[in-house]
């Protein structure tokens, strides 16, 4: 280990204890770590709370740090061989079948998030079996050394600074206490536990952050340095994201697309998709807020070439948590021009589904078939 992550560890280790008292007598088999990093301090110890569980360790992974090897899906800590998976946690389908954990835990993961936490809540309700258990802990912007230091006209951040990491060094946004209930309740869990711990030694006493509360009454109550939140899977309807968090829902809005068939004819190459609704609104076929599938033209070097190439229509309304099956015929593009299409939902006049919320829509991009010279081939997209 070097001196650095030994450093970590030990300015940690209350934290890492505190975090064990919290989850209790929370069961697990399976277990899934958000965030587990070398030299995998915390991971050691699920281990040895959970001797006969299996964990997994998921690491970060973006376009700013080096992928993993390839080959490699397992890390060894304290002589186990360990399951590891790397993605992006907050815009990028865990690669997790669903229903598979009984625990997920994320610790000093949410402050790190710059896109959507909520995205976060929801894939973890995904992977977890009815009734497991979801445990947080981040930062606590209420804490009293944050308020201490707002006042003296300092930055309340505990870690706000811009990092030489990129964009998730740094802490991008620290959450007070009712924000993990509301962002937990409109994802499916039931909470069973809040709570506020200092977990870290003070410098100096918070005394401009004590009067200030004493004398407005607002009170001490989850004041500490850290956020610790459980919550447990409920079989619940998610709710649209909290106003409170988001100044738009991209929930709403957003599908899984699946290329059934594709088959070239001499007018064009017929397609057949499958159109599943992941949303909370019901796709309408007709009218000014009509959705249909899009197709955009891309060129050989995968660009756009032409947003709105063609369209094809839905059979019928589609709400959600239901797929409607769409077929269509797409003529013959120049073939100069485009090498690609990209197949999107669209609500007409308003957006695109990817534009709204990429990460919650993932398009299906498709090398245009050859013409053929006579009569049809069935081709199988890849």
């Amino acid at each position: 280990m070097t001196e650095r992550g030994c450093d970590y560890v030990a300015a940690h280790l209350g934290r890492y204890a505190r975090t064990l008292e919290f989850l209790g007598d929370v069961p697990a088999t399976e277990i899934l770590e958000l965030g587990a990093a070398p030299p995998y301090p915390f991971s050691k110890d699920l281990i040895r709370r959970y001797p006969a569980a299996r964990l997994t360790a998921a690491q970060h992974s973006s376009a700013e740090l080096e992928k993993p090897q390839e080959g490699l899906p397992r890390i060894q800590i304290d002589g186990r061989s360990i399951r590891a998976l790397h993605f992006n946690a907050e815009n990028e389908r865990w690669p997790i079948r669903d229903g598979n954990y009984d625990l997920v835990v994320c610790m000093e993961v949410l402050e790190h998030l710059c896109l959507d936490p909520c995205f976060l809540f929801r894939e973890a309700h995904r992977v977890l079996l009815p009734g497991g258990h979801f445990l947080i802990t981040t930062p606590n912007l209420s804490c009293m050394e944050s308020i201490d230091r707002l006042l003296k006209g300092e930055s309340p951040y505990r870690f706000g600074v811009y990092s030489r990491y990129g964009v998730y060094g740094r802490h991008n946004r620290e959450f007070v206490p009712s924000e993990l209930e509301v962002l937990g309740g409109s994802s499916g869990f039931q909470q069973v536990r809040l709570d506020a711990f200092d977990v870290y030694p003070m410098t100096q006493r918070p005394i401009l952050a004590e009067q200030a509360l004493d004398r407005t009454g607002a009170g001490r109550s989850l004041r500490g340095q850290n956020i610790f939140w459980l919550g447990r899977k409920v079989e619940a309807e998610k709710r649209p994201y909290p106003e409170s968090l988001f100044d738009h829902d991209p929930s709403s809005h957003c599908a899984r697309i699946s290329v059934l068939r594709v088959r070239p004819e001499q007018n064009g190459f017929a397609i057949k998709l499958r159109l599943s609704n992941e949303g909370w609104c019901t796709w309408i076929p007709e009218g000014e807020s009509r959705i249909r599938a899009g197709i955009q033209l891309l060129d050989r070097d995968a660009n756009l070439a032409d947003l709105d190439y063609y369209r094809i229509a839905l059979p019928d309304a589609v709400i959600a948590g239901q797929s409607a099956v769409a077929e269509g015929l797409i003529p013959w593009p120049d073939a100069k021009r485009a090498g690609f299409c990209k197949i999107d939902l669209v609500m007409e006049g308003a957006f695109w589904f990817a534009q709204r919320a990429g990460h919650l829509t993932q398009t299906r991009i498709l090398a245009i078939p050859a013409k053929p010279p006579h009569g049809s081939d069935h081709l199988e997209p890849e």
